[in-house]
């Protein structure tokens, strides 16, 4: 997994720095290309993630689709476009401490500056454990999210396992640098654990 995350980083430094043709995925019809549209790179603890991760975007006339890699997870997210992106839906599959998992991603934002994160997984077999082919509940994760200026508050209810439910709250403040990057923090706390998350980041944008 840390040979792909460096693979990954020097994917990055090779698009932003305008290598030809880095930047599309291009099918028979040029109408329906996935493009990359930005990256991100993120350490530190939030209410999902934890670590150094590692996102890449790519966005289509039909939808959006996020590449996520860490030293523990790699995903794979596509989400249909409905309704003028008021509404995103579609699958996320991939690997979490060397087990399979799967299920359905929706961000509803029917209301402007307001939106909502439902994401469900079941996985086969418990993470750092052994591969089963019944399937069992990882998490389900519900969010709601306020956007005012660059500030960008979050709180989040997460149901990992058979843990007891996990409550967040986090404030993110976005500042930008130039036309392709901006910076962010990231400070929340978890009120199961009673501890405070901090999570800074950087992305690019084409």
């Amino acid at each position: 997994m840390r040979s792909l995350l460096v693979l990954f980083i020097f994917l990055f430094i090779s698009v932003v720095s305008g290598q030809p043709h880095a930047d599309s995925i291009l099918t028979k019809n040029d109408s329906t290309s996935i493009s990359l549209s930005g990256m991100e790179f993120s350490s530190g603890k939030g209410a999902v993630t934890s670590g150094l991760y590692i996102f890449a975007n790519f966005t289509s006339d039909k939808g959006k689709m996020q590449v996520t890699l860490s030293q523990n997870d790699l995903e794979i997210t596509y989400l249909y476009r409905l309704f003028n992106d008021k509404i995103l839906i579609g699958p996320n599959i991939g690997y979490f401490y060397n087990v399979p998992f799967g299920g359905p991603k929706i961000v509803f934002s029917l209301i402007d500056h307001i939106s909502t994160l439902h994401w469900f997984g079941v996985s086969f077999g418990k993470p750092e454990g052994e591969i089963d082919l019944k399937p069992s509940l990882l998490f389900a994760i519900n969010s709601l999210t306020v956007d005012v200026w660059r500030f960008n508050l979050s709180y989040c209810l997460i149901n990992y396992m058979q843990n007891k439910p996990q409550h967040t709250a986090s404030l993110k403040y976005t500042q930008a640098i130039n036309r392709h990057y901006s910076i962010y923090t990231d400070v929340g706390y978890d009120f199961l654990n009673q501890s405070q998350l901090l999570k800074i980041g950087i992305n690019w944008t084409r």
